[in-house]
């Protein structure tokens, strides 16, 4: 995928939508019309605000990005691509080229959700990114990913973990929502905003699990 496409591209389209909804989902939520519009996959990538929406749902689709300068290219995993806050691993004279990731698949499902300020021109307080693969009624593999709530993307590996293997009532999705927040605060350290984002992304975990293994 090219790193000029923009957000109502990827949004419309047929097969993002079929192969990977999650970044289709979180496409169709960036900023305003007007700013979606114009605005590129790449340039929510390259900005690295910890706020932006489709850095959750690159991570569970276990992006890779191509980097290009004069010489050569690299390709470096989409997580390892973040160094701080705002911060990247782009070198001098170098350019994101390309951004790849396997499409999900049979049996995968997948969902996006955030929360905000307003439903328009909003900027994710806190969001969160899952993928699951479903056989029978039992959850194979999974992955989550939670934005605006950590300095990086990060994986909530542990949340992971308890859902593999397991089906998914909601006895388990309020086990995992409370696991999530616990990883996120391990992960972020605790900060003014933490008492509100540990209960804020207890209820958008439920409700993206919800969406995914329904959807």
């Amino acid at each position: 995928m090219g790193p000029l496409l923009t957000h109502p591209e990827i949004a419309s389209s047929d097969l993002l939508r079929r192969e990977a909804r999650v970044l289709s989902l979180a496409s169709g939520a960036v900023g305003s019309p007007q700013i979606r519009n114009v605005a590129t996959i790449g340039g929510n990538i390259c900005n690295a605000s910890p706020a932006a929406d489709t850095l959750p749902a690159l991570m569970v689709l276990e992006a890779e990005l191509t980097l290009r300068k004069k010489g050569g290219e690299r390709r470096v995993p989409f997580g390892d691509f973040f160094t701080a806050p705002y911060r990247t691993a782009l070198e001098p004279g170098e350019l994101l080229a390309e951004i790849s990731f396997r499409p999900l698949g049979e049996g995968w499902k997948s969902a996006f959700f955030k929360l905000s300020r307003r439903k328009a021109f909003s900027m994710a307080r806190i969001s969160a990114a899952v993928a699951l693969k479903i056989e029978g009624e039992r959850v194979r593999e999974a992955r989550i990913s939670v934005g605006s709530s950590t300095p990086t993307p990060a994986r909530m590996k542990e949340a992971e973990e308890l859902l593999r293997g397991k089906t998914l009532d909601e006895g388990r999705i309020a086990e995992v929502a409370a696991l999530v927040s616990r990883e996120m605060v391990g992960k972020a350290g605790r900060r003014p905003s933490t008492a509100y984002k540990s209960l804020a992304v207890q209820g958008l975990l439920k409700r993206v699990l919800r969406e995914a293994s329904s959807g």
